[in-house]
């Protein structure tokens, strides 16, 4: 048997949970979560003109820090 069947103190599992309001707490995630949906729409926006003007569907995040110590080394 494992050790945790063997002690008389409780367990963090069958200690009761205090009873706190989620509501101010979800609200709180709830406006966090949209700051990073806004955050990732700027990255993205930007991520995108770059594409664009590469004309690469999908940019690869090495591919373009490589590209650019390429060109730092030939300037």
């Amino acid at each position: 048997p494992s050790p945790e069947a063997d002690t008389s103190h409780p367990t963090t599992s069958s200690i009761p949970l205090p009873s706190i309001p989620t509501a101010p707490i979800l609200l709180a995630q709830e406006e966090e979560i949209v700051r990073l949906k806004e955050r990732v729409q700027v990255l993205e926006d930007r991520e995108g003109v770059t594409a664009k003007q590469s004309g690469d569907d999908a940019p690869i995040k090495g591919r373009q820090l490589l590209k650019g110590s390429v060109m730092t080394q030939r300037m």
